[in-house]
């Protein structure tokens, strides 16, 4: 009796997720992690319809109960996500939980400063505005929405692009400014600050850049997908209910006064 009702605080039962930039990473272990929580439907949106079909194959052959849907979706597109939206509420009998992760990164050095900008602000602030608004506005009372900002967001690293940065300090913005807007509906809004992750944007990351990294962290090393999803699974179930508005840091102890 104790170890269910232990489950129970946990479940997703009968919820539906949309997560974009879910063919790959974060998003799509959280989609399963999900689906691990009994929720009824997954809606996957990326970049990458090849990444989209493998993770569809992969869920659909270890959750055969559950609904996956995939769709090909670029978050700077206001029209495509529009369509979007209509697809998920099509298929989906409500929409439960979004995670509007879709991101883009760089290295300091990789762009420079004006061609670099437009499309890290673009993905990471623009994209998570409008899709957290456009599904927002459709999402079932009681509903989550679960934003990824980063360490970055609070702390200026210099080996990264000064756009990355800018990007996910404003999605901290966005998400205090959507938890009083969608608060009247119920509607919790959050955001979650991982550190380094190991995920496909921080794998071309050099070694000297990884090993000053972690000589700062108390935890020194990387992350993992898998250490970030169960703080994502508590903020959108039922033992998150009385967390709105805040962000949660996970990112081993790197010192916020570092440089």
């Amino acid at each position: 009796m104790v170890a269910s009702r232990a489950v129970e605080r946990f479940s997703l039962t009968g919820r539906n997720a949309v997560i974009t930039g879910g063919g790959s990473g974060l998003g799509l272990e959280c989609a399963r992690a999900f689906l691990e929580h009994d929720a009824a439907g997954v809606f996957l949106l990326d970049l990458s319809h090849e990444a989209l079909e493998k993770a569809e194959t992969d869920l659909k052959a270890d959750f055969p109960e559950a609904l996956v849907l995939i769709r090909k979706v670029d978050v700077t597109d206001e029209a495509a996500l529009r369509e979007a939206v209509d697809h998920a509420a099509e298929h989906f009998e409500t929409i439960d939980i979004l995670l509007p992760f879709a991101g883009n990164a760089a290295l300091a050095g990789e762009a420079n400063a004006l061609s670099g900008w437009s499309g890290i602000i673009d993905v990471n602030l623009t994209g998570t505005y409008y899709t957290s608004v456009l599904f927002g506005d459709r999402m079932a009372t009681g509903g989550s929405i679960i934003m990824v900002s980063s360490l970055c967001g609070h702390v200026n690293i210099p080996a990264i692009h000064p756009a990355y940065d800018d990007s996910k300090a404003g999605v901290l913005s966005i998400k205090s400014a959507l938890a009083e807007k969608y608060a009247p509906k119920g509607i919790r809004v959050n955001s979650i600050s991982p550190g380094f992750i190991e995920t496909p944007l921080t794998k071309p990351f050099p070694q000297i850049y990884r090993d000053n990294i972690t000589s700062k962290s108390l935890v020194p090393r990387f992350g993992t997908p898998q250490e970030v999803v169960p703080m994502v699974v508590l903020l959108a179930s039922n033992a998150g209910s009385y967390i709105t508005a805040t962000d949660i840091s996970i990112d081993g102890g790197y010192p916020r006064d570092s440089r």
